[in-house]
């Protein structure tokens, strides 16, 4: 009991040295450094020694086996007993001796000896050969151990001794340390005690490092100095204490002085404060007013058109689809305006602010000719594109920003130019600093010009050149206002070169940081040139599934589009090879194909550098973004996933063509009648992936009927043979023919096979109950096709489309569209077929876009432009 205070009390005074002893803390580090190293040198020398011994005893132990086979093996030849013990008998004399054994080639035991020696032994078997000149003969083997006691108390004396000396040596310096460290310390306690007496303001000190030559001396006449550089500065205060009392009278007497004059100043800022509040707050509510207005009109204006949208997908006869349609019209239109108040309104209250994100300029470049090209092919205007090769397409900065300006300032170059061309080109500028480019953006038109003062308030927010002008071209007098404060914002400013009658060149220039460009962004973009407007487009269509081959050539030619059909990978590089690079304006893959699929034909596509320029869209069943990563890695430029939708398909090709499409026209005709008993046949979505053509899904499912008959037993037969890769294709084919007609519970049935066949440790229960499922499905579904087919009546043609000649329909269309009737859009497409044969693919394409956005009169026009000029010519 009494040894735990005094522990205790040990333990609290090392603790307290600790912390307060530096010499202390500097010893016991090297006492334990020294431990420590001893520690390791004890261990590693102990190792050492122990491995020696056992090496040389190891060694001993094999010369004397050596030696013994020697000595035994004329005496073991000869059979001679005597000779062989009196070997046996001289190995005795060895102290380290535990046993010796002679034995026969038998095994049996010739002579044996037992010595004294105790302890852990080493252990050796030799055999014992004569060699007689001519043949060598084994006469018999020998075991010898030998004890390792005497070297292991060998081993431990030398261990002992060893730690004794680290021991030794390690009291010895911690000693030295000791004695060394209080000598060391004095003169800095002295330094401490100086410290705290400058600290209480005591200058009487006394420092025995004074005169030293090393460290502490310096450090000790540097407290010295300290102490007189203070008794200056006391004498310094007294001083600056007399001039601070003359100082404060001069104050106390500017302040009287100053006191009228700072009031009349404080007056005056006053009214001026408050005169920049009222201004500030009246042009703040100006932003806030007009930024909820816009918000609050926007609100009802979405509901009108998400409306407007949904009742013309629903069933209406054509005069209220006409009436609808306008509204729709008429509400896009206004949502336009809006925007552009609500822009207006964020850049007037400071709330607008522009990005600095990396982009790609040719990106920004197709989505202006993308939303642009219309118009101008509209007005039968020549539209084109100049950037220069040595322009840097990668670049940091606002994409949409500069979007917007660019659209902004061809739209107005298309509306006020009547015949003629529009030119948008980049050029660039020198002097930039490294790493940067300076652009100069322009649009040039042949349009109406402008006079001087005309472009003097161009640039106004709600006003254009003239009254009269914005009454016979519409408008609100925002867009230049906008995109001036626009390209204000990004660090430029739009400057305008027109005369009347001679057109305009709207221009500005910016600073760009240059941005790395990925491989397949910078091929993308330099295939998406804008094609001209009177050129027919050619589209390469590689696939191989004869509905998927059907659906996208339909949709396709329905645009004008002229389409060649490659049935796999091999036969595309074929009728590309043919053709050249400039043969095909796109090429639509297909990704999964007998052969070559998809992946390795774009990729022997793109070896070749002449197809460069030819964008490659992938078209596949697998929505995943790792297969759209891959087809971008491999050098194509967009991804489609079947069934292809009309919109998607065509937003898709317009991006890439450069030109634009018209949306498909989904008739309000009533649709056709539900196949019976076939709940997973959903028709409506099936009419929707052929654009509402009823005749061609009519055909889609008859030849589902004729070609996946037996695919379900194909697929189950393949897959009970083994043969799982020709079961996952069978069934890839089929739920891309299950997906084009909308018959989605076979489409999933056939896409989890699929699935199922590609993967090694699916689960063959499960995959062999999906088999069997997917040709009850495909059975289901064949024989209530069979029925509804066998018993459906021949759909005869529209009347008009079957009695009228090609000349009597266009004078029919043409009549409908003078009486602004609802029923040209129905009457155009029963009489397309005819139509076709007197009008070119070109003017085919325009009636059906001036139809689709119903705007009558330009399609008159068009017609009686083509028969003045000559149908087709």
């Amino acid at each position: 009991m009494s040894l735990r205070p005094h522990s205790s009390f040990l333990v609290g005074a090392l603790l307290d040295s600790w912390r307060q002893n530096v010499v202390f803390r500097l010893g016991a580090g090297i006492v334990l450094a020294v431990a420590l190293t001893t520690g390791v040198y004890t261990s590693y020398v102990t190792h050492t020694l122990r491995a020696e011994a056992h090496e040389q005893l190891q060694e001993r132990v094999e010369r004397q086996a050596q030696v013994l086979s020697q000595a035994l093996a004329q005496p073991l030849f000869d059979i001679n007993s005597a000779a062989v013990s009196s070997v046996v008998d001289s190995v005795g004399a060895t102290p380290e001796v535990m046993t010796l054994r002679v034995l026969s080639p038998t095994g049996a035991v010739l002579a044996s000896l037992s010595g004294t020696a105790e302890g852990p032994g080493i252990r050796v078997a030799r055999t014992i050969t004569y060699n007689d000149g001519n043949r060598t003969y084994p006469v018999g083997s020998v075991e010898l151990a030998f004890s390792a006691q005497p070297v292991l108390l060998d081993l431990r004396r030398q261990i002992v001794q060893t730690i004794t000396a680290n021991v030794l040596l390690t009291l010895a310096i911690a000693l030295s340390v000791l004695l060394v460290g209080r000598r060391m310390t004095q003169p800095f306690v002295d330094i401490q005690v100086a410290l705290e007496k400058l600290a209480r303001g005591d200058t009487d000190i006394e420092l025995s490092g004074i005169g030293r030559r090393d460290q502490v001396g310096q450090l000790s006449s540097a407290v010295q100095s300290f102490r007189d550089t203070l008794n200056r500065l006391r004498r310094a205060e007294q001083v600056t204490n007399g001039l601070l009392r003359e100082k404060s009278l001069i104050e106390q007497q500017l302040r009287e002085l100053n006191e009228d004059l700072e009031q009349r100043i404080a007056a005056r800022t006053a009214e001026l404060t408050a005169a920049n509040v009222r201004a500030e707050a009246a042009n703040v509510a100006k932003g806030e007013f007009l930024a909820n207005m816009s918000h609050e009109i926007r609100t009802p204006m979405s509901a009108i058109l998400g409306m407007a949208y949904l009742a013309l997908r629903t069933d209406l006869n054509p005069k209220q689809h006409d009436y609808v349609s306008k509204i729709h019209r008429a509400a896009l239109s206004l949502l336009g305006i809006i925007n552009d108040i609500l822009d207006f309104s964020k850049i007037e209250a400071g709330k607008l602010d522009v990005e600095e994100i990396p982009f790609s300029l040719d990106e920004v470049l197709a989505n202006v000719t993308s939303v642009t090209s219309q118009k101008a092919a509209e007005k039968q205007l020549a539209y084109l594109v100049q950037v220069p090769d040595q322009v840097p397409r990668g670049l940091v900065g606002d994409p949409l920003r500069l979007g917007q300006v660019l659209i902004n300032l061809v739209n107005n170059a298309v509306k006020f130019t009547p015949g003629g061309q529009i030119e948008l080109s980049c050029a660039l500028l020198a002097g930039a600093a490294a790493g940067h480019a300076r652009l100069r953006f322009a649009v040039r038109d042949s349009g109406i010009g402008m006079s001087a003062q005309q472009q003097a308030k161009l640039f106004r927010a709600f006003s254009q050149a003239n009254g009269s002008t914005t009454r016979e071209y519409g408008g609100t007098g925002l867009g230049l206002s906008i995109s001036q404060q626009l390209v204000g914002l990004m660090g430029g400013a739009i400057a305008v070169d027109s005369s009347p009658g001679k057109g305009s060149i709207f221009s500005f220039e910016l600073a760009f940081a240059i941005a790395p460009l990925p491989a397949p962004v910078a091929r993308r973009a330099e295939s998406a040139q804008p094609l001209a407007a009177c050129k027919t487009a050619r589209v390469l269509l590689v696939e191989d599934n004869l509905v998927n081959q059907q659906i996208a050539a339909e949709l396709m030619r329905a645009q004008g589009i002229e389409v060649a059909i490659a049935a796999t990978g091999q036969q595309a590089l074929d009728m590309l090879e043919r053709a050249g690079p400039d043969g095909f304006d796109l090429v639509l893959m297909d990704l999964e194909m007998p052969q070559l699929d998809g992946h390795a034909a774009t990729a022997a596509l793109r070896r070749d550098p002449r197809f460069d320029r030819v964008p490659v869209i992938a078209m596949t069943a697998h929505a995943l973004a790792e297969i759209r990563e891959r087809c971008l890695a491999e050098g194509m430029q967009d991804y489609i996933t079947k069934p292809a939708e009309p919109e998607k398909l065509y937003a898709t090709l317009a991006r890439w063509l450069g030109r634009a499409l018209a949306p498909v026209q989904v008739q309000p005709s009533p649709a056709p009648a539900p196949l019976p008993g076939l709940g997973g046949l959903d028709s409506a979505a099936g009419l929707r992936t052929v654009g509402g053509n009823r005749t061609l899904y009519l055909q889609l499912l008859q030849r589902l009927r004729e070609t996946q008959r037996d695919a379900g037993g194909a697929i189950r037969s393949a897959y009970e043979a083994g043969d799982r890769e020709e079961a996952g294709r069978r069934a890839h084919t089929l739920r891309g023919v299950a997906g084009a007609v909308g018959a989605r519970e076979l489409q999933t049935l056939a896409q989890a096979v699929e699935e199922g066949m590609a993967l090694a440790g699916a689960d063959q229960r499960v995959l062999a109950r999906g088999v069997v499922a997917l040709d009850a499905a495909v059975a289901d579904l064949v024989r209530h096709l069979d029925r509804y087919f066998d018993n459906a009546p021949d759909t005869p043609a529209p009347p008009s489309a079957a009695q009228d000649s090609a000349q009597e329909a266009l004078a029919r269309l043409a009549a409908l569209l003078e009486e602004f009737s609802g029923e040209a859009t129905d009457y155009f497409d029963s009489v397309r077929a005819q139509l076709a044969t007197v009008l070119d693919a070109a003017s085919m394409a325009r009636l059906q876009a001036y139809l689709s956005r119903y705007e009558f009169e330009e399609a008159r026009q068009l017609l009686a432009r083509r028969a003045a000029a000559g149908l087709g010519a």
